[in-house]
């Protein structure tokens, strides 16, 4: 079974938004396509901060539940501890 991540993109303006996906960089690119949604129409992603990995979608899923409810600060603490590195750098 593969992995889901829990990611967080940098938006047009700092902007956060979280999100689970299996692959990341696909998701982003879906992101910076227009299919990512309404939120990220409105918000242009930037790029991507930090991702972490959880053994299904629902961990990932209760996962991204908690890390919204976080105050800016906290996510950005989250962000440092979990930088993402794209699989070609890693």
């Amino acid at each position: 079974m593969a992995a889901w991540y829990l990611y967080v993109l940098e938006c047009a303006r700092g902007v956060l938004y979280a999100g689970i996906s299996p692959d990341v960089a696909v998701r982003f690119e879906r992101h910076r396509a227009g299919q990512g949604g309404a939120f990220t129409r409105a918000h242009p992603p930037v790029r991507v901060l930090a991702a972490q990995a959880y053994g299904d979608r629902g961990e990932a899923t209760r996962a991204e539940a908690a890390l919204k409810k976080l105050s800016r600060a906290e996510k950005l603490a989250w962000v440092a501890a979990h930088p993402w590195v794209p699989e070609s750098e890693g």
